[in-house]
């Protein structure tokens, strides 16, 4: 079996656990061999697709992996140099293996069993003697698969589906100094928002009532806005004026409105009716006195033709007028 090359325990504890049961199937091989690890091996251990291909980012974006070739559309995987099989240490990390997929299928490990299985790993590794590796080569494949490693994470599915993170952001500690620390206070309430008013219906147009009546507010009223208005007889022509239409113009909102408007009208056109009967009246009396003045001067005319006028003859008209 192998182990990780210059790196410490520390190192290899941090990897997620998905990631070490990938890295402990890949290292099942002899030193300079190549391995090719299929999908479904590793998710009889409980990793999931996801998990699987963010494995081989992480290894490789580590240095600790390098791709040997691609056949068929299969990659082909090569631990770098410095790896070395552990025989010893076999059997207890295929044991603790399979324990993490038994624990990954039944999915009712604790966080603590989950930190357990972890040491488990790490205890069967052997921290091989430090010296440094020429890891050159692998430079550039290693930050190229750290940026892909990096991208991918954010969709990467947790191996503990039952550790939800919280659904309420936690409360921000604030220190007065001292030591003393205390919870900020939570902001207050939205207010509701404001009810909305319901619409209401828009009036409807409708005829003229038959038995519109006549009010004693409309009397006070026409005797305050229209004094000397016949309001009997206009009421009268409004009501029989509206009640005979037929067309749309006959349905109207407010009837009262409506009836004010027509005593108005009513009432400019009998003071129309009776300006012009007064202008008749004067007229026709005027041509009365001018045919009676006529008529006097006519009969003068004849009372002075019909004298008699013998008595004056012979004499001086200038002496017989003479005072």
């Amino acid at each position: 079996m192998a182990i990780v090359p210059g790196e410490s325990i520390k190192e290899f504890t941090s990897l997620k656990p998905s990631t070490v049961v990938v890295w402990c199937l890949l290292c099942e091989v002899k030193q300079g061999e190549t391995v090719y690890l299929e999908l479904e091996k590793a998710e009889k251990y409980g990793v999931k697709k996801s998990a699987f291909y963010h494995a081989f980012n992480e290894l490789v974006g580590r240095g600790w992996l390098e791709l040997a070739g691609n056949f068929d559309g299969r990659k082909w995987w090569r631990p770098v140099k410095g790896f070395r099989r552990d025989s010893a240490n076999a059997e207890n990390l295929s044991a603790n293996v399979e324990s993490f997929s038994a624990n990954a299928e039944s999915r009712k490990e604790t966080p603590a069993q989950n930190s357990a299985n972890v040491e488990n790993f790490s205890a069967n590794v052997e921290k091989p003697p430090e010296k440094e590796l020429d890891n050159s080569a692998n430079v550039e494949n290693s930050i190229n698969a750290e940026k892909i490693g990096k991208e991918n994470s954010a969709n990467v599915e947790s191996p503990f589906p039952y550790i939800k993170p919280p659904l309420k952001p936690q409360e921000t500690i604030v220190s007065f100094g001292g030591g003393g620390e205390a919870r900020a206070p939570k902001p207050p309430p939205p207010p509701p928002p404001p009810e909305r008013e319901r619409k209401k219906s828009a009036p409807k147009k409708f005829r003229l009532p038959a038995d519109y009546p006549l009010s004693d507010e409309m009397i006070d009223w026409a005797k305050r806005e229209l004094p000397g208005i016949k309001l009997i007889e206009a009421h009268e022509n409004f009501v029989e004026h509206w009640s005979n239409r037929t067309d749309d113009k006959a349905e109207r909102f407010d009837w009262d409105l409506t009836w004010r408007k027509g005593m108005r009208l009513a009432y400019q056109w009998q003071l129309e009716d009776e300006e012009k009967a007064k202008r008749k009246e004067e007229k026709n009396a005027a041509i009365k006195n001018a045919e009676a003045e006529r008529a006097g001067r006519r009969t003068n005319y004849e009372i002075g033709r019909d004298r008699d006028y013998s008595a004056f003859e012979g004499l001086d008209p200038a002496k017989a007028f003479k005072a």
